[in-house]
């Protein structure tokens, strides 16, 4: 590796330490990765690395499509440069560049909520396909009157009677989510509860054994579990995201109310 080699290197894991510490560094949870810094490097004079580099955006981008289908949905996507071809590459994705006094790295950004990027396209069809019933309880949501920002008591008041009713609305949803998985769970526990039962059972037993026809059993019983694991899975986590976006009226209402009482004392 040539001296100019080792100094480009040296910049390179110099830049990457200033973000990559491990304050910063968080594992992929569903409604937990809001932010992911992006990091693709080829090495300069390979042959073929634009290829390399091609594979490895479409690597990156098949990720993030998977995260979607997770539910770990990122809300930004960070990126850094010092290079031509990086800098044209970043904005070429419809990264937007913030620049920072005294450095001489470029620094990006992508807004995946907002973006009309092709690169974040198939990304926000997996989110709004990924689970129905998550999509439901955003778009009660974003159709509700309510703001995290007010300047008058009378908004205020809106607000905090608007939470409340979308909070019912929310929970009887909820209630409609968990009697769906409930159902899902008893079809799976029949079907379980019927495996080595009947006349062909007896006939099995007598052809291969009882232990065999019970290894076999267990097996189907196993197979069953795991097809109801991830039949649920889908209600499994609209409870979760239904319970974390109460959460989150419950304390945007006590701002509201704390705020509506100090309003009142004046």
């Amino acid at each position: 590796m040539g001296e100019q080699e080792v100094s480009t290197m040296s910049k390179l894991l110099a830049m990457r330490s200033e973000i990559e510490v491990p304050e910063n560094i968080l594992q992929f949870k569903p409604d937990e990765a809001d932010h992911i810094f992006l990091t693709v490097g080829v090495r300069q004079g390979l042959a073929r690395s634009k290829y390399y580099g091609m594979k490895l955006i479409l690597g990156g981008h098949e990720i993030l499509e998977d995260f979607a289908r997770k539910r770990v949905i990122a809300k930004k996507l960070y990126a850094t440069s010092r290079t031509p071809d990086g800098v044209r590459l970043c904005r070429d994705l419809g990264f937007t560049e913030r620049s920072v006094p005294g450095s001489d790295v470029r620094r990006f950004e992508l807004d995946l909520e907002t973006s009309t990027s092709p690169f974040v396209k198939g990304y926000k069809e997996d989110i709004n396909m990924s689970n129905p019933y998550i999509a439901r309880v955003e778009a009660m949501v974003s159709s509700s009157n309510i703001s995290i920002t007010w300047s008058t008591l009378e908004e205020a008041k809106m607000y905090v009677a608007n939470i409340q009713q979308l909070q019912k609305e929310i929970k009887i949803f909820k209630s409609e989510v968990t009697l769906a998985k409930q159902q899902v769970h008893s079809n799976y526990t029949d079907k379980k509860v019927h495996v080595g039962k009947g006349f062909g059972a007896g006939v099995a037993t007598g052809l291969f054994g009882a232990r065999e026809v019970g290894r076999a059993n267990s097996l189907t019983r196993n197979r069953i579990r795991h097809e109801e694991l991830k039949a649920i899975e889908p209600y499994v986590e609209a409870e979760r995201f239904i319970s974390k976006v109460l959460a989150g009226l419950d304390k945007l209402k006590l701002e509201l109310k704390a705020w509506i009482a100090t309003q009142r004392t004046k």
